[in-house]
Order: C-alpha cells, then sequence, then structure tokens
C-alpha cells in the first residue's frame, strides 16, 4: 500500500518526520479533507496527537475517485478515524470539487 511507505504498515508512523494515522486526532477533526489529502497532497504545519510535525505529503498520482473512495474507507476502519460514513466515488467527486492543489 502505498500509504505504508511513510506512514509504516501498523499506521503508527516513523519517529517525528511522518504523523501516524493510527487514532490520529488530526484525520478525525479532518476527515472531510482526507480526499483533497491524497489526491493534491499536504504541506505546512500540522499537530497530531500532540506532536508537531513540519509536513509535506505528495500528492497520490494516478488514482482515480473510486480508489480514492477505497483508500479512504480502508484508512478509516482500520485506524478508527471516520465518521463512520461510507466514502462513496460521487463523495469524492463532490470533495476534491473544492479543494485546492498543494
Amino acid at each position: 500500500l502505498h500509504c505504508a511507505q511513510c506512514h509504516q504498515e501498523n499506521g503508527e508512523g516513523f519517529k517525528k518526520i511522518w504523523p501516524p494515522l493510527n487514532g490520529s486526532d488530526y484525520l478525525k477533526k479532518n476527515y472531510s479533507d482526507l480526499a483533497c489529502i491524497i489526491r493534491y497532497g499536504l504541506q505546512g504545519d500540522i499537530v497530531v496527537n500532540g506532536q508537531e510535525y513540519d509536513y509535506k505529503m505528495a500528492a497520490i498520482n494516478g488514482v482515480d475517485d473510486y480508489d480514492i473512495s477505497a483508500l479512504v474507507n480502508y484508512i478509516s476502519y482500520t485506524f478508527k478515524v471516520g465518521d463512520g460514513s461510507v466514502m462513496t466515488k460521487e463523495k469524492v467527486k463532490r470533495l476534491t470539487a473544492h479543494c485546492k492543489e498543494n
């Protein structure tokens, strides 16, 4: 899985370099932004579980709306950060229509 290269297979991140996905308070608060983060990446300072990260995540190229919905659902279910709703490709299209490229 592409995400595991940095966030590790267990989603716990890597030291103070890459933030965790597993139990991430940042993702819980910004869950609706996850599709945009996957599509366009993320840069700038973020705080995850009380730890500051000067973070630059590259966009994941070559994924379509269906792939992004599958990734969001996987991250949400596996790492317990979602709001309980199922992400569909239609929701991804709607959410990513309003986000900006970083």
